[in-house]
């Protein structure tokens, strides 16, 4: 009996020091991937929506020239739309930019 007590005792106290040492280091690897996704994010391109003599246009943050010109004519956006395209929209990287893209131009 005392060794059935003493081997339970043991497999508890391993399964303590365990998992004292996998959570956490898990928790590490999931903030790491955290600050990677991050970082990728600030160094994508960004692009801003603007009104372009009507239509919906592409261009690169700072850029004066658009490097897409779309088919989509503002006027048929809704006015609060209209209104920010006139300002510029601010997209950051690249599926931001696609999700903008649908939701204006479709």
């Amino acid at each position: 009996m005392k060794q059935l007590i003493l081997f339970t005792g043991i497999i508890l106290l391993t399964c303590v020091i365990v998992s004292s040492v996998v959570i956490p280091a898990k928790a590490d690897n999931e903030n790491i991937e955290m600050l990677t996704e991050v970082i990728e994010e600030s160094q994508e391109d960004v692009y801003v929506l603007k009104n372009n003599e009507g239509m919906l246009c592409v261009y690169m943050k700072g850029e004066d020239k658009p490097v897409l010109n779309t088919d989509t004519n503002v006027s048929v956006l809704p006015k609060e739309d209209q209104k920010r395209l006139e300002e510029g929209i601010e997209v950051t990287g690249e599926k931001a930019l696609h999700k903008a893209l649908e939701d204006y131009c479709s």
